[in-house]
């Protein structure tokens, strides 16, 4: 019956009922493709942590048995070696403790990172001075790399969180350092346009896949063509973050000629005004690489 109180005629009760058999397809389906959507995520989410534990669990590995045949040799045979032979055994348990230290606080600021509101606390920087401090702290892995700075003094004024800035810029120049072939030149470079600075840290390796330009920021996404070297799949995501932080932006592009180029974007920025007497809260443990 209608609402006026008229009989439906039969094939109006057949066009009911086909729309009604319709629109529930069309329930059925999208709850389907949700589903699907859902399994599709969790089997990435799921693979991608596999990745990262199979690679952390390898790159781990690796400094750790260098550092046990080191103390090992101290140990047994520390009368029979000489002056030279035990600075060289001792250098190699201090770089590779560094090393080790490196990849714990990736993972342990990415958790924080996940966890908590992170508020730069802006100062003036010396991009120039910063970048050679982030490449001395990169140690023995960098001696057969050529960095090429082009950093001019004027760029600016640029405001930012001193700490997060070495973050970023130690986590770029590790990943050009691994990927770049020994005696080619990494190059950093900055240039001032409009009202932003770009940063860009340029490698001259296998270069990232037009797939993997994006992704390549997410945490524990390694690219397809740079798998083969070590890393934890965090140090690009915690740069991602980091410069979002700064209101700014990051991304990779094709290198001239071969290789990657990984780009930070900063707003120039006037000094900033204290908020309550207290700039930032940024956790205290969120430190540098």
């Amino acid at each position: 019956m209608t609402s006026t109180g008229r009989a439906l005629s039969a094939d109006a009760e057949d066009v009911l009922a086909a729309l009604t058999s319709a629109l529930g397809l069309v329930f059925v389906r999208a709850d389907l493709e949700r589903s699907a959507n859902e399994a599709r995520v969790d089997a990435e989410v799921n693979r991608a942590r596999a990745a990262f534990f199979a690679a952390a669990g390898h790159n781990l590995r690796t400094p750790l048995t260098s550092v046990s045949a080191s103390v090992s040799a101290l140990i047994d045979s520390g009368d029979l070696l000489d002056d030279d032979e035990q600075a060289q055994l001792l250098g190699t348990i201090r770089d590779e403790t560094a090393r080790l230290e490196r990849m714990v606080a990736k993972v342990l600021s990415q958790t924080l990172i996940r966890g908590a509101d992170i508020v730069p606390d802006p100062e003036p920087v010396d991009l120039g001075g910063m970048a050679q401090v982030a490449i001395g702290r990169l140690g023995p892995t960098a001696n057969a790399k050529r960095f090429d700075l082009q950093l001019p003094p004027d760029v600016g004024p640029l405001w930012l969180d001193v700490t997060m800035l070495e973050q970023i810029l130690l986590n770029l120049l590790e990943n050009a350092v691994r990927f770049a072939p020994d005696g080619s030149t990494i190059t950093v470079a900055a240039e001032q346009s409009g009202s932003h600075v770009d940063l860009r840290v340029i490698d001259h390796g296998p270069g990232v896949t037009p797939d993997d330009t994006e992704a390549i920021f997410t945490e524990f996404h390694r690219s397809g063509s740079r798998t083969e070297g070590e890393g934890t799949g965090l140090g690009l995501a915690i740069v991602a973050a980091l410069v979002a932080a700064h209101n700014g932006q990051a991304w990779c592009e094709a290198t001239p000629g071969g290789g990657a180029t990984f780009v930070v974007r900063f707003p120039l920025a006037q000094q900033p005004q204290p908020v309550d007497g207290h700039n930032s809260n940024t956790p205290d443990s969120v430190g540098p690489l």
